[in-house]
């Protein structure tokens, strides 16, 4: 079945700093900050409460599909790794953030939420979210994750039409649970990073695979007329 490699088009971070509690951090409708010219592509957190600094990231990207064509069977996500971080795991969702990606997508760049928590008001592109422990290799290397039956539909949607974007979110941010995550200070960034499409190796940004099914070829009646070859053409008569 053949395969549409599809680099992104647009990969951005949006993240919210608050001076109280990374639950906080997270709970706000709107971003404080974007990711802008960075390179990397965030999804978890930064704490040091001696200097009052929580930030929650999320993680949005974006791949156009309205050039393409076929009925999807399989979607999958490339994406280049900055760390060896094994923490924590990653959530895929749905999104409907804006083009460009700005800080009023923090929350509405989510597909059906519509307030915070949203654990169980969006749309999961893995069912169980993604080990970084087991799957997610190490610094510089391209990993993988399989996305489910709703990315194949929500591809399938956008197919030669439109776009098909995606979140990354955090188990903690996901599920409302920093409160108990017993995550400790650090002077950077917690957590798995990747590239975003701001690195200047187009090699590095995010690709999505898209499988799509064999196309259909269809039959020709002879009517019991013959087929002949001849120097190397098909002739019927």
């Amino acid at each position: 079945m053949p395969t549409i490699n599809k680099i992104s088009d647009h990969s951005e971070m949006i993240w919210s700093q608050g001076s109280t509690s990374l639950a906080a951090s997270a709970a706000t409708t709107n971003g404080t900050h974007a990711g802008a010219g960075a390179s990397t592509l965030i999804a978890t957190y930064f704490k040091h409460s001696s200097f009052n600094l929580y930030f929650n990231y999320r993680a949005f990207l974006s791949f156009d599909l309205s050039g393409e064509s076929g009925t999807v069977t399989g979607v999958t996500l490339t994406v280049m790794r900055q760390n060896s971080a094994t923490t924590p795991i990653l959530h895929f969702l749905a999104s409907e953030a804006s083009d460009d990606v700005a800080v009023a997508d923090y929350q509405d760049g989510l597909v059906g939420a519509t307030g915070y928590p949203f654990t169980d008001d969006v749309t999961k592109f893995v069912d169980s979210g993604v080990n970084m422990n087991a799957d997610g290799g190490g610094d510089g290397d391209q990993v993988t994750f399989t996305f489910n039956a709703a990315a194949v539909t929500h591809a399938n949607a956008v197919m030669g039409s439109g776009k098909f974007k995606v979140a990354i979110v955090n188990q903690y941010d996901l599920n409302n649970t920093y409160g108990s995550s017993g995550i400790g200070n650090a002077f950077a960034v917690q957590g798995a990073v990747f590239n975003s499409t701001q690195d200047s190796t187009t090699g590095n940004h995010p690709i999505l695979n898209v499988t799509t099914a064999d196309p259909t070829i269809g039959s020709v009646k002879l009517n019991g007329a013959k087929i002949h070859i001849v120097n190397g053409k098909f002739l019927i008569n």
